[in-house]
């Protein structure tokens, strides 16, 4: 179940920052993604707590990439994992992937 969550959290991280912050190309047989962003806290939105980058290609052999995230105050929390998915239109794209590790058991 917290890999689902993880999973999920890295989706929706990622639909927010990467039109903010990201290369890429669309349309074609290489669509690709890179990007990276900071986010807070509920408590603390505005204060950078964890960073978030994620970096996915699609070529020849299908998709390919990584992502991760890394709480600058609590390890536990960190995870990252490989890209199995990417769909981008125009400047907006979608990722999605499975976690690989994570600090936290479970």
């Amino acid at each position: 179940m917290s890999r689902l969550a993880a999973i999920l959290c890295i989706l929706a991280i990622a639909v927010a920052i990467v039109p903010a912050a990201s290369t890429g190309a669309s349309g074609g047989p290489t669509d690709s993604l890179t990007g990276s962003g900071w986010r807070g806290t509920v408590a603390t939105p505005n204060t950078p707590h964890t960073h978030i980058a994620v970096s996915a290609h699609l070529g020849p052999q299908g998709v390919s990439g990584a992502f991760a995230s890394i709480n600058a105050t609590n390890p536990l929390l960190d995870f990252r994992g490989n890209v199995t998915c990417l769909y981008v239109n125009g400047d907006h794209a979608v990722v999605g992937g499975v976690t690989t590790s994570g600090g936290g058991p479970g």
